[in-house]
């Protein structure tokens, strides 16, 4: 399924040349199947990166049977785009759009979090992962994992560095609705970012 939708994406970005960049999807249930399609988007479908959801059916990004893919990821220097398909949380959120409202920015949140505190950011320094809606809730209020950080031992674990150093690594779409909310992203995390 994975090989003729990236197949079909090539097809798509070949047919507007210049105008689109390729980014391809790969099956993160299998690490090994992963990796292998993510080779093939790269190597062979000429594509820049690949696109995952914000967790793996109940399982995080940061589970450590991923680190061989993440390691691949790093290693290739494709870029990641992050994107969650809602939250699961329907009792919660299912009334007034809210799975989408807030469902959408929460798993970015919860992403990034899982990343950071997973170690995986800290071990792979040189992962080009893109956080859309801005990265969700993280990086406006991004002391409190600082706070936390500093003040209880258990939320150090494995990392050497505060969580805010950690989230300055992920670049962050512009899918914010505000111009105001856009100029503090810029301001905080920097254009380049």
């Amino acid at each position: 399924v994975f090989r003729e939708l990236n197949e079909g994406l090539a097809e798509v970005v070949a047919a507007a040349p210049g105008r689109l960049i390729g980014m391809g999807n790969v099956p993160l249930q299998d690490t090994s199947l992963a990796i292998r399609e993510l080779r093939y988007c790269l190597d062979d479908l000429r594509f820049r990166g690949i696109h995952i959801a914000t967790r793996v059916e109940e399982e995080e990004l940061s589970a450590p049977r991923l680190e061989p893919f993440w390691s691949e990821v790093e290693a290739s220097g494709a870029v990641v785009v992050i994107h969650s398909n809602g939250h699961d949380n329907v009792a919660r959120l299912g009334h007034h759009y809210m799975i989408n409202v807030f469902g959408h920015p929460m798993e970015a949140t919860l992403a990034a979090g899982h990343l950071i505190f997973g170690g995986v950011m800290e071990r792979h320094p040189d992962l080009k992962i893109v956080l859309v809606h801005g990265g969700g809730y993280l990086p406006a209020y991004a002391a409190r994992m600082d706070h936390a950080y500093h003040a209880r031992e258990d939320v150090r674990e494995g990392l050497p560095h505060p969580p805010s150093e950690y989230l300055k690594r992920f670049y962050l779409d512009t899918m914010v609705f505000a111009e105001d909310q856009l100029r503090f992203l810029v301001e905080k995390y920097g254009a380049d970012k």
